[in-house]
């Protein structure tokens, strides 16, 4: 039983940077959503549906980075791998976003032609791009901010972005 509180422990420290990223970003994405369609009453429920959002992708990340094709190019730089996540996370983001939306249109509407032409409108929506460009530029800061704390290894990257109280000069 020990080892079990140990490991859900360990798993939780791991993804908490990337929920409170997501969190936040995903709250900015539903914000910039409601002030696109000029929504004046922003429904408190879709800032709980991105915060929820967020811990779902923060575990998925975790758990997708397990995998070997994710990071293929270790000993490459940089750039290698974080063009291959870019791509895959933003991949992943644009269809579950199609799927997410067909799956509410098949149950708002019942006859395929509808839910067809509803997508296809949504796919011409200026919104619904922009909604995406965000996911995308988004995931660009989360792979590269994760990509350097790889390589230079997370004390590094406190100390030279909080420095270090052993050479400040006060």
């Amino acid at each position: 039983m020990h080892r079990i509180i140990v490991f859900l422990k360990e798993e939780f420290i791991k993804v908490i940077p990337a929920i409170i990223f997501f969190a936040i970003a995903f709250n900015l994405i539903v914000f910039t959503d409601n002030l696109l369609l000029h929504n004046r009453q922003m429904p408190q429920e879709s800032y709980l549906t991105a915060t929820f959002a967020a811990l779902v992708v923060g575990k998925f990340l975790l758990i997708v980075n397990q995998f070997g094709f994710v990071n293929l190019f270790p000993q490459k730089p940089l750039i290698y791998n974080i063009s291959w996540k870019i791509f895959i996370y933003g991949s992943l983001a644009l269809l579950f976003r199609i799927v997410e939306k067909l799956f509410d249109f098949s149950f708002e509407y019942h006859h395929s032609k509808t839910i067809t032409q509803h997508l296809a409108n949504l796919m011409e929506s200026p919104n619904f791009w922009a909604m995406q460009m965000w996911i995308f530029i988004l995931f660009i800061v989360y792979v590269v901010a994760c990509e350097f704390i790889r390589v230079l290894g997370a004390e590094k990257v406190k100390t030279l972005l909080l420095g270090n109280k052993r050479f400040s000069r006060n």
